[in-house]
């Protein structure tokens, strides 16, 4: 009975890690495959000034790791956008075993900006500006959330004194390749602006902001569409006051092959002026 059971386990424990060796190199051929459907979309708007590659690929038999790179590429500007990426390859990755989720994926992964000259003003505002995790299902299709981190400006400019108090986005999201499609929710609790000097100066305050955004381009077409609503958007220009309570702004792109165009809409339940 003993040598049944070790024989079994012994067989399962190659099972996993012949399956995970399998996955792990489905799981690179995906991240390929993404960049270059990402570079072929940018390349029609944009041409080559952007465009993403994936930079120090390290294969393991459990987990992975890599750079996804954004070169961007102007007359006297040449520079980079690093992400880390680190990944547990499927079909069932060990930090999900010993979470005891059992859910089958081609992988899971973690990432964040990487410090740079570029982006080095970022982090002088937060220590991890950027952050993202998630996962890619045997069908291709990543879900995740991404975490843009709150951060804080106070300063004075000759006369003029700034302030800019930004709360942070978080987003839960689902992507897939083909045909491309995005859909995001994105919660943003706070976003406050203020410019003053001598002679008088602007506000602006907004409060719990929730977007929905879609996005399909399929078929060689861009069809999107965009919800964003606030519980109150206030302007305070030399004293007088703007309120906009429980905002709703909806914009559109429609793609029929042949003209694209383009709808907003917004509306507010209840509009204040207090002067």
């Amino acid at each position: 009975m003993f040598k049944k059971i070790v024989i079994t386990g012994a067989v399962l424990a190659l099972g996993y890690v012949g399956a995970t060796w399998y996955v792990g190199g489905t799981a690179k051929e995906h991240i390929q495959k993404s960049v270059e459907l990402h570079n072929a979309n940018l390349q029609k708007y944009i041409g080559d000034t952007v465009y993403f590659s994936i930079e120090d690929y390290k294969a393991g038999l459990f987990s992975s790791s890599f750079i996804q790179r954004v070169n961007i590429k102007l007359p006297n500007f040449n520079k980079q956008i690093d992400f880390a990426y680190e990944i547990q390859n499927g079909p069932l990755p060990w930090t999900d075993l010993r979470q005891g989720k059992f859910a089958l994926k081609k992988y899971s992964f973690e990432s964040k900006l990487l410090k740079n000259e570029l982006v080095q003003p970022l982090f002088d505002l937060a220590e991890n500006p950027f952050q993202a995790s998630g996962s890619v299902g045997l069908d291709g299709i990543e879900k995740g959330t991404q975490f843009v981190a709150p951060f804080k400006i106070d300063q004075k400019i000759d006369e003029a004194h700034i302030v800019f108090d930004f709360g942070g986005i978080d987003s839960d999201y689902t992507y897939a390749l083909e045909p491309f499609k995005l859909q995001s929710i994105s919660k943003m609790p706070k976003f406050t602006m203020k410019v003053s000097d001598p002679n008088g100066g602007i506000e602006v305050v907004s409060t719990d902001w929730l977007i929905d955004a879609n996005y399909d381009l399929s078929d060689g077409k861009t069809n999107s569409s965009t919800k964003a609503q606030a519980a109150n958007l206030k302007y305070i220009i030399d004293g007088i006051a703007i309120d906009l309570n429980q905002l709703s702004v909806n914009d559109s792109i429609v793609d029929d092959g042949k003209l694209m165009s383009f709808l907003t809409q917004a509306n507010a339940k209840e509009f204040k002026i207090d002067d």
